[in-house]
């Protein structure tokens, strides 16, 4: 099989593992008991479950995404043994840490939750996914 099938593949191997993972989580969601501004009658507004079940989806996306790029650059790195190549790797470990750190499945992990940005929670995640697909994109062309 063609080297860049193979890539192509685990890709969309890697992407439908994180798709599933991040829809098991919004499928299995249990909302956190409310706090006491809450349960006094003051109730917020806005879809605040909504946007970080989609920010759960888009960061275990990322994460995905960034464990593929960053196995495409150890491996370039294998091969060419250049010093960018080590700042590429460097640079798609430090995004890896950024997805991890920003996926809210991490939040609730260690007993946190979010709270109170609205869309504005999902926008770096959607923008890091977009900057992520263009680097694969790159790596794989050329």
């Amino acid at each position: 099989m063609d080297k860049s099938i193979k890539r192509w593949l685990l890709l969309a191997a890697i992407v439908l593992a994180a798709v599933f993972v991040a829809v098991y989580d919004v499928t299995t969601y249990t909302p956190p008991p409310p706090p006491l501004s809450i349960r006094r009658g003051h109730i917020p507004e806005g879809d605040i479950e909504i946007f970080y079940m989609g920010k759960s989806v888009i960061s275990t996306v990322n994460v995905a995404l960034l464990i593929f790029l960053l196995a495409t650059y150890v491996d370039l790195y294998r091969k060419v043994q250049s010093e960018f190549t080590i700042a590429l790797t460097v640079f798609s470990m430090v995004l890896l840490l950024y997805a991890l750190a920003s996926n809210p499945i991490v939040y609730r992990v260690f007993g946190f939750r979010a709270f109170g940005l609205g869309p504005f929670a999902i926008l770096p995640d959607i923008f890091s996914c977009i900057a992520v697909s263009i680097l694969i994109y790159l790596s794989l062309k050329y």
